[in-house]
């Protein structure tokens, strides 16, 4: 990537770009070669950067004393950080002003704003920072050929490296001029050890005292907040290291920082984004004493006195009247609360009949071969990597009686698998032979479950099969945190299903996590599942059009299967794998577990 595309797609201002042109004339870029390759490494970043200061900081030394002549004042022209321009005059004690140009060892830049005192030191410091850019800038243009090395996106590379546009943006806001302030920092997204991800910054650490490895996030100053493009952020970032780094593949987050401060609480409104954002981190400690937030929050730095604090903004004039009565906001450290996600499967498995086998022996004009293969299903489930799977169209043992066709298959398939937790829930007696209905395997321990019978209807006036039907309500302990799981299986007529709908309402509480799943035998437009998708959501949603299609498993043309979330659970991914063992195919979920994740149960 040459200079100008950089410049122009990190949205440099004009006046950047001229004087980072005056930087490439002036620097010795031969002896800079090495801290300039040095900053795109990680390992070497700091040290190169270090060094890159001292070598700066000598050469400029002698620059001081030849940036001009005595001048009184200077007129500048002031730009945003949106881009806009006005004239400013900045006057010196004399009150005088003029517009220069000033002249440094035979260059000519637009000086900064400076008086008859300070003036011409100002003018070198600011050279001088845009020489430090000009350096970083050129390790930002090498690292650029890594990033497409790893087919890592332009978009996050630009993203990351328009750090440098907004630190001087932040510092001509503060302190009225236009420097590059944070060298002590960006050495972090030359070396690609932090990157902009959507709305947050993600920077890879090796923690001191253990050598562990963590994620410390940070919140740029034009970061939206809301919880959409937090969880957008975070979910990219999750992504992004499982692919690149995977070494830092679910690693703690953390994150310090004022808007983590609990004296917000008493600042901001309850809907406020920033307390939002705040509630997704467990809050270690506090550092009532630290003031850096002084330069987020007012623009001001660190020592100004409380009453001289602006009074912009309304969050401003509350934190101002907070300090004056004794309040400190300090910084906050905390640590992420990581939405447990887990795997949730519905199968209905047809009592293990091996629907390939069943199909070509049809073809063959051999009859319908009624042929149980319980691995082939156990296998199949298996590649799936469900954590919680609902079975429907299961059978089990009638106490009493043997039927060499009806073993214990929820328990059976549990074994292969290697879970220890299951339990069956009986619909239907088939006499003499053994029960039938419907199952939950589970990773984590099942800490109750309840069958329960859905009414059959009074009259059977549909031309369908009719057939008793039942839900299963299990509650199964995922350490942290509890997950109802309710498992069905509803009926072929429309009565048989409005029944099954509204003993699923019945069994759901308020407030608790919820996952429901079964073969509905009704499509998504079936108004009789309307009084469930009022309170879950569906998620076969996150599917494209024909992607959510469960039967039959061969060619299939309607989704009957369905797995819904409500309360603090939603499903972020979902999957409808091509599995011919069964006549439906599976539907699995990867479903998230926090804080009002889902619909409200109440």
């Amino acid at each position: 990537m040459e200079p100008m595309e950089l410049y122009e797609k990190i949205e440099l201002l004009p006046e950047d770009i001229e004087l980072l042109k005056e930087s490439a004339k002036r620097l010795p870029l031969q002896e800079l070669d090495g801290f300039i390759e040095g900053m795109t490494c990680m390992e070497t970043a700091e040290q190169a950067y270090l060094g890159l200061k001292d070598w700066l900081d000598a050469y400029e030394q002698p620059r001081q004393g030849t940036v001009g002549e005595d001048l009184n004042s200077v007129t500048v022209d002031h730009h945003c950080n949106s881009g806009s321009a006005a004239g400013t005059e900045y006057s010196c004690s004399s009150g005088s002003a003029a517009t220069a140009e000033h002249p440094c060892n035979s260059d000519h830049v637009t000086a900064a704003v400076y008086n008859r005192d300070s003036g011409i030191a100002a003018v070198a410091e600011r050279l001088r920072s845009y020489d430090m850019l000009y350096c970083h800038l050129e390790s930002a243009r090498r690292v650029y050929e890594k990033y497409r090395s790893m087919g890592i996106s332009e978009r996050i590379f630009i993203d990351t490296m328009k750090c440098f546009p907004r630190f001087m943006g932040e510092c001509q806001v503060r302190n009225g001029s236009r420097y590059f302030e944070r060298d002590f920092w960006t050495y972090r997204q030359t070396c690609m050890r932090l990157f902009r991800i959507g709305a947050l910054e993600y920077e890879m650490v090796k923690e001191p005292a253990d050598g562990m490895f963590s994620i410390h996030l940070h919140i740029p100053s034009d970061a939206d907040l809301s919880e959409s493009s937090v969880d957008a952020s975070l979910r990219e970032a999750e992504e992004f290291f499982h692919q690149y780094y995977p070494a830092y593949d679910g690693v703690e987050y953390v994150c310090g920082s004022w808007l983590l401060s609990p004296a917000l609480g008493q600042l901001l409104p309850e809907e406020s984004h920033i307390l939002a954002f705040q509630r997704r981190f467990v809050i270690d400690r506090v550092n009532e004493d630290e003031r850096s937030y002084m330069r987020w929050l007012f623009q001001s730095p660190d020592d100004t006195p409380v009453s001289a604090l602006p009074e912009r903004t309304r969050l401003q004039r509350a934190a101002k009247a907070y300090l004056l009565d004794g309040g400190k906001i300090g910084v906050g450290r905390g640590r992420l609360r990581k939405p447990m996600q887990i795997a949730v499967m519905t199968f209905n498995i047809q009592h293990g009949l091996d629907y390939k086998r069943r199909k070509a022996a049809h073809a063959a004009g051999a009859g319908t071969e009624e042929v149980i293969d319980l691995p082939l299903f156990a296998d199949a489930i298996r590649t799936c990597g469900a954590d919680i799977i609902g079975l429907n169209e299961v059978r089990d043992v009638m106490p009493g009686i043997r039927d060499p066709e009806f073993t214990p298959q929820v328990k059976q398939i549990a074994e292969r698998l290697g879970y220890r937790y299951y339990c069956f829930g009986r619909a239907i007696d088939i006499e003499g032979k053994g029960v039938y209905g419907n199952g939950i395997i589970s990773r984590y321990p099942i800490l109750s479950a309840e069958t329960v019978a859905i009414p059959d209807p009074p009259v059977k006036d549909e031309p369908v099969y009719y057939e008793s039907r039942c839900v299963i309500r299990a509650e199964i302990d995922l350490g942290m945190q509890k997950l109802t799981v309710l498992a069905t299986h509803m009926g072929l007529a429309s009565s048989e299903a409005k029944n099954a709908v509204q003993t699923v309402l019945s069994l759901v509480r308020p407030g608790e996590p919820t996952v429901l799943m079964g073969d509905f035998n009704q499509t998504p437009d079936s108004p009789v599942l309307r009084p469930l998708q009022e309170i879950f959501e569906d998620a076969g949603e996150l599917l494209m059009a024909g992607e959510d299609r469960t039967f039959p498993s061969d060619v299939p043309d309607c989704k009957i299967d369905y797995v819904m979330t409500a309360g603090s659970v939603r499903a972020v991914r979902a999957a409808v794998p091509d599995l011919i063992v069964s006549d439906h195919r599976p539907h699995i979920a990867v479903v998230e577990l926090g804080e009002a994740a889902g619909k409200e149960i109440v």
